[in-house]
């Protein structure tokens, strides 16, 4: 039999161009020749039922590591001694070992086997700390309170959603197909990784035309009108006047006008919102009066035109809520004031 290294390439010649060309991974079945090759990271992990934390763990090493990942699902504790590094098992944290395991009790922190991981990529200079607070944003704040048990939240969430990809039946949770739906678990969130640089990069870059925009208003400006759509949401929160954001759609020849989310509003609705509601007389009788408007959404929060002064006159018909006041916002308004206190709720 040939050395370790001989052993690894010959059988995973395709599958090594695979995972360090395409961020991709692989798992495979532990064994000692291939955890102990000298030319990829291998990562160990738990088998069974697998949760968001290892699988973000998993994608990030796969993503941002500088060598090829194979990732070993096993709880054999003589088996994952052979690991480069151990994620969500092992009893044991420790970043100069690759040691990723917050379930013992002489770890006090709060971070999962993903933060961890994140942090260690972080001081390995593997990836920016700028990408990484914003993946800390993102996903990683929400995975570690869930793991660590401080909320409660699943459902719909990252975790939730990671969780519902493992086999339905319990029976096969320790067989070949849950891990082939492990494998798709990483790959699907080193997808949802592929975009989070160039959107980061993107947002950057929109910030920095917006935030001279905003500079340039008058104090008392209520719209901000962009040349297209950008990423607008953060510069504009800041601004306290700003409570409509106009851009033309070019690829429809439309134009949007949409009300911004602002710090402090009442949970569960926007600060602001269109003070029309589908269904109303004021809704029949705006659409008319804003001849060429397409569309107001049922939230009330975005609205679509044909031409951009009918988005400025579409603009009009907005109030804005702070706390559990609100404050109408109806200057030359040609509807009757007494009818959108009637109609507006």
């Amino acid at each position: 039999m040939g050395s370790p290294a001989s052993l690894f390439n010959e059988l995973n010649e395709s599958e090594v161009c695979m995972a360090k060309d395409m961020n991709d991974v692989v798992v495979l079945a532990p064994t000692r020749e291939l955890m102990t090759d000298p030319v990829s990271l291998s990562v160990g992990t738990h088998d069974g039922k697998f949760h968001a934390d290892e699988v973000m763990a998993c994608a990030l090493l796969c993503k941002y590591h500088h060598l090829p990942v194979y990732v070993f699902r096993t709880r054999d504790p003589k088996l994952l001694t052979w690991c480069d590094a151990l994620v969500d098992v092992g009893g044991a944290w420790d970043p100069v070992a690759m040691r990723f395991d917050h379930h013992q009790g002489t770890y006090t922190g709060d971070k999962s086997s993903a933060g961890m991981v994140l942090d260690w990529l972080v001081t390995k200079c593997y990836i920016d700390m700028e990408v990484a607070d914003q993946l800390r944003h993102e996903y990683m704040d929400e995975i570690d309170a869930i793991d660590n048990g401080r909320t409660s939240k699943v459902g719909t969430s990252f975790s939730g959603v990671i969780s519902a990809l493992n086999h339905h039946n319990n029976d096969m949770i320790y067989e070949e197909p849950q891990t082939q739906r492990f494998e798709y678990a990483v790959k699907f969130v080193i997808t949802l990784l592929d975009s989070l640089e160039p959107t980061y990069e993107q947002k950057v870059a929109d910030w920095k035309i917006i935030r001279p925009m905003l500079d340039e208003l008058p104090h008392t400006a209520e719209i901000l009108e962009l040349p297209e759509y950008m990423h607008w949401h953060a510069p504009v929160g800041l601004h306290e006047n700003i409570t409509r954001v106009i851009w033309p759609d070019h690829a429809k020849d439309e134009w949007c006008v949409q009300v911004p989310n602002r710090p402090g509003s009442i949970p569960g609705k926007p600060p602001s919102s269109f003070d029309l509601k589908p269904g109303t007389e004021l809704y029949t009788e705006a659409m008319d009066y804003v001849k060429g408007c397409i569309f107001v959404h049922q939230g009330r929060w975005f609205g679509k035109t044909k031409t951009r002064e009918q988005a400025y006159e579409l603009a009009k018909y907005v109030h804005v809520i702070e706390y559990e006041t609100r404050i109408d916002m109806f200057k030359d308004n040609p509807i009757k004031k007494e009818k959108v206190n009637g109609n507006s709720k």
